[in-house]
């Protein structure tokens, strides 16, 4: 099979990469070995490069692509097509909005991760945190043209793999944070505050909670069993997130936090929610960000893999809502 022209714009410049002949593709696109420059981000830490990212709406990223280039943004998705471009590095076609049921298809992303040092596959939930490079635009097979917004990987992780890659935030990290019980939320209580500058006034509320040794997922007709590795388990955590009502002049809609911006905080350490497909048979549906307008509410459940007999009197969920709003949850 012959792969289509690509079409690279990278800072305004575009470069055509010659199709190669494959054995086998998908019928969306093609594949390309090259890969583009990055501006800001070489030699930056972990740490830095976590902390300087942001979270930007599909819309926004696509729309307003220019705008974005060279800032790292942080997104979370399933892979839906990968190619092997090279020795351990990749194209990735990500999708990045759950469309239900654990469904993944819309909202994509191009991804490109270079020296990868574990092997990405097609159905993998990734957590990526990635440079804006542009637009990429290919000819697909039909003779369409395709764009997307293209991204290239700083830091990766293979969601739900017990093997990870080293670059990327790990299970059980040191979580760095000093909590003081006396500004901590209950379990249940609700959380309001507005999104500035559209003045939205939103509510997120946390609880109850469900430790489970094992877990099984349904889509459609087929139920799949999680049960936890060796000394571990599984923590549920319901969350609900309520748009309240409008008094501002800008947008009405606001975009949910996304699961990855809750971290459950135990013993000094921080955990990050696993993404399960399906329906939690005998729990409830999966937590996944979503856009709200007024009067409407989103819930599900968190999913993580924690230390076996966690004693939750001194857990916390912290959800990072913006650079000064993280409210903090007293599990127990």
């Amino acid at each position: 099979m012959i792969a289509p022209y690509f079409n690279y714009m990278s800072k305004g410049k575009y470069y055509q990469i010659v199709p190669l002949i494959l054995l086998s593709f998908c019928l969306i696109c093609g594949c390309t070995s090259s890969s583009h420059d990055l501006q800001h981000t070489d030699g930056m830490s972990k740490q830095e490069i976590v902390a300087s990212s942001i979270e930007v709406p599909y819309d926004d990223l696509f729309r307003y692509n220019e705008k974005y280039i060279g800032d790292i943004v942080h997104l979370t998705g399933q892979a839906v097509q990968v190619s092997e471009t090279g020795n351990n590095d990749y194209v990735i076609r990500l999708s990045t909005k759950d469309s239900g049921f654990g469904l993944y298809y819309d909202d994509i992303v191009w991804v490109e991760i270079n020296n990868a040092d574990v092997r990405v596959l097609e159905d993998d939930m990734l957590d990526i945190y990635a440079e804006v490079v542009g637009i990429e635009t290919y000819t697909a097979v039909l003779g369409n043209e395709v764009s997307l917004p293209a991204v290239v990987a700083k830091l990766y992780r293979i969601i739900d793999e017990d093997s990870v890659s080293t670059n990327l935030m790990s299970r059980g990290q040191d979580a760095n944070i000093d909590i003081d019980d006396s500004e901590t939320l209950d379990l249940e209580d609700r959380y309001k505050f507005r999104d500035a500058p559209h003045g939205n006034t939103i509510s997120v509320k946390v609880g109850p909670t469900k430790q489970l040794s094992h877990y099984t997922t349904k889509i459609e007709e087929k139920s799949t069993k999680h049960k936890a590795p060796e000394g571990k388990e599984f923590l549920c955590v319901l969350v609900e997130v309520y748009h309240l009502g409008s008094g501002g002049e800008g947008f009405t809609w606001f975009d949910t936090p996304r699961a990855s911006e809750f971290a459950f905080i135990l013993d000094g350490r921080e955990y990050y929610p696993e993404y399960p497909r399906g329906y939690l048979e005998g729990v409830g549906s999966v937590y996944s960000s979503t856009t709200l307008d007024r009067k409407e509410h989103t819930s599900g459940y968190l999913v993580y893999e924690i230390p076996a007999n966690s004693d939750l009197a001194s857990a916390y969920l912290q959800v990072d809502l913006s650079e000064d709003d993280s409210p903090i949850w007293k599990l127990g």
